[in-house]
């Protein structure tokens, strides 16, 4: 084991503990994997607030670093060992954006279909339902492609695909005054994070979340957080500014997005 990986195994002892005390029983437990796309604005905890909202006992924790690949999680091990850990029901991959067309070359799209294929088998050989969470590109053309390129890639995997981008897509051009982005005009705004929550629950419960307000009371993280080394989140964040504690959305903007959703459906079925 090297120091890297020793470091990473230190870190997950010390939160285990107290990460299952705070899961009761009969909850379906998540863990989130990724980078920023997953963090900023706390996706984890916008979709246990929806969960809950809609009747469901959930707990989800997150394994992210800042602009970190699901190779990079291959290869320190940390899922693998985390898993191992602790129960989970689900595993959420999100791959950092752009990798699956080429957005960083030949050689990182090569590596982000290895890493998926092994983080599948993984997930599976413990037990665990691996969820392959979509992100996102602005134009349509390459929010086209890009969602191809996932579909491609969940399918021979038989990895269940939740579709973000062409939500996001139809989302800018229908409700424009809606926060899709943070400050930076890149990461997930409040209400592009409620659109990846609500296809993910769509996914896992077979139905859109109630129109209804939603208080998602927990630590909403910035652009200029950082987790580093990757650990979960119950480890106090890096930020250069506070977290907010709490994000309300109203439901009109919750209607918006359950929109989309049926739209999109629409326009995919016809």
């Amino acid at each position: 084991m090297n120091r890297h990986v020793a470091r990473v195994v230190l870190l997950l002892v010390l939160l285990w503990g107290g990460a299952v005390l705070a899961a009761g029983e009969g909850e379906t437990r998540f863990l989130f994997v990724g980078n920023s796309l997953s963090y900023v604005g706390n996706l984890p905890a916008v979709f246990d607030a929806l969960c809950r909202a809609n009747g469901h006992a959930v707990h989800s924790e997150m394994l992210v670093e800042g602009g970190a690949t699901l190779a990079d999680r291959v290869a320190d091990s940390s899922v693998r060992l985390q898993l191992s850990a602790a129960r989970y029901d689900y595993l959420v991959l999100q791959e950092r954006g752009g990798d699956l067309i080429g957005g960083f070359g030949e050689e990182a799209r090569l590596s982000s279909l290895a890493a998926t294929t092994e983080l599948t088998e993984i997930a599976r050989r413990a037990g665990v339902q691996p969820l392959y969470l979509g992100t996102y590109q602005k134009l349509e053309a390459f929010s086209e492609q890009l969602v191809a390129a996932e579909r491609e890639l969940s399918g021979p995997l038989k990895l269940r695909f939740v579709p973000v981008s062409s939500g996001l897509v139809r989302g800018l051009r229908d409700y424009p005054e809606l926060a899709w982005f943070a400050r930076d005009g890149q990461h997930p705004g409040p209400d592009l994070t409620l659109l990846q929550a609500v296809r993910l629950y769509r996914e896992v419960y077979g139905a859109l979340p109630r129109e209804q307000t939603l208080d998602v009371v927990a630590p909403i993280y910035g652009i200029s957080t950082t987790f580093f080394p990757p650990a979960l989140a119950s480890m106090k964040a890096l930020a250069r500014e506070p977290a907010a504690d709490r994000h309300h959305y109203d439901a009109a903007t919750v209607r918006a997005v359950r929109i989309l959703f049926g739209r999109e459906t629409e326009e995919t079925e016809r």
